[in-house]
């Protein structure tokens, strides 16, 4: 729950917080999500108070707030917290791009990833990016690379797929249009990739490796860009299995899909 939420602030004036709870929390204004339980006097009461930080206007967040249902709100959380660390100087503007942008903003965190492949559904390209981003971002980190590195390799995970936006906010499209994506992650990060390149023209060279089409050809790649497309793969994988056994029993072991044959633990 967010306090930036007008049905939010309702719950939270009804709500009990603990002396306990409230002493602990440090700020006095801002955003703040709340894990609470019912009792069984139907009162609410406040279990914790995280801070929400102010990484992103209150605009996009009122408005995020507005197209995810309850049940969704903590992708919004998982979100904020990548771009919190986010913090060499030359990467901040990949932070800022959203509060400028809040078209590209809407349409990222309600599109589906893919037509009928993968996290085909709405809000699936914000779950899709959120697990290569972390995937990739903390597998840089336990592999020991340079803290430029990992959170390029962040940043990448988050844009990687910005591309399958391009149809709803530059030509109005809003059902999902296959293409080369790609290739569009370019024509809407112009600018951030051009200031970029006059700050640091390394850290360009490797972010636009990410961000471009994958090609096994190619005589150039960096290290990080394996950890990055490990993340993407991965993340894709597992959306597909559980997408073959959604609507199995819970004691299925094993579907066939093709010519191959995917296992799994009994639940």
């Amino acid at each position: 729950m967010l306090l930036s939420d007008r049905h939010a602030w309702e719950y939270a004036i009804q709500a009990l917080v603990t002396a306990d709870t409230a002493s602990r929390y440090p700020y006095e204004s801002g955003l703040v999500e709340i894990s609470y339980e019912t009792n069984q006097q139907g009162l609410i009461i406040i279990d914790a108070l995280v801070a929400v930080p102010a990484m992103i206007s209150y605009e996009l967040y009122y408005n995020a707030i507005s197209r995810l249902n309850k049940g969704r709100l903590p992708l919004l959380t998982r979100f904020v917290g990548l771009l919190g660390f986010i913090t060499d100087p030359c990467l901040h503007r990949f932070v800022s791009y959203w509060s400028t942008h809040p078209e590209q903003f809407n349409a990222f965190i309600t599109m589906p990833a893919s037509y009928q492949d993968h996290h085909a559904f709405p809000h699936g390209l914000l779950v899709h990016s959120l697990e290569v981003a972390e995937l990739a971002y903390s597998n840089a980190l336990r592999l020991h690379h340079p803290t430029k590195e990992c959170q390029l390799a962040l940043v990448a995970g988050l844009f990687h797929d910005l591309g399958k936006i391009y149809s709803q906010t530059e030509a109005g499209i809003h059902s999902y249009q296959t293409g080369a994506h790609e290739c569009l992650n370019f024509a809407l990060l112009a600018a951030p990739m051009e200031e970029l390149a006059h700050e640091d023209w390394d850290c360009h060279r490797m972010l636009s490796s990410m961000l471009a089409p994958y090609s096994k050809h190619r005589s150039e790649q960096y290290a990080i860009e394996g950890i990055l497309r490990n993340a993407d793969h991965n993340s894709c994988q597992s959306a597909r299995s559980h997408m073959l056994f959604e609507d199995k029993p819970a004691h299925f072991r094993f579907i066939k899909h093709g010519n191959r044959m995917l296992r799994r633990l009994p639940t």
